[in-house]
């Protein structure tokens, strides 16, 4: 009896990984899962370049501010230094990296 029913188990097995019916469906979840992945590593490239837009329209305004101003205090040496290292090691450089650096040597004031 125990014979019957692993010859049955067997063949139902058989049929079923060679049915056209399963390869199609699974073919189709695998294009599925292919599609999000890429539309999850657009986004993440999105987020990207939008973090670096923002991060560089920041540098540029506080450097600018500083560098108008004549001194940089230490406390934004600091901030304008926090900003710029995630800035510089996901990309950007440019005219961030060349107001950061100009504002980077300006003359220290401490500040209370």
């Amino acid at each position: 009896m125990s014979t019957e029913i692993t010859d049955i188990l067997v063949t139902v097995l058989v049929a079923v990984l060679s049915s056209s019916g399963l390869w199609a469906y699974l073919e189709k979840r695998k294009s599925k899962l292919v599609e999000a992945l890429e539309k999850e590593e657009k986004s993440d490239c999105n987020m990207k370049e939008l973090l670096i837009a923002l991060a560089k329209v920041q540098i540029c305004h506080m450097a600018t501010i500083y560098i108008e101003r004549g001194w940089i205090s230490t406390n934004e040496a600091e901030m304008l230094e926090q900003t710029f290292k995630p800035y510089h090691e996901i990309g950007g450089n440019g005219a961030g990296e060349i107001l950061y650096k100009q504002a980077m040597n300006l003359p220290r004031h401490k500040t209370e």
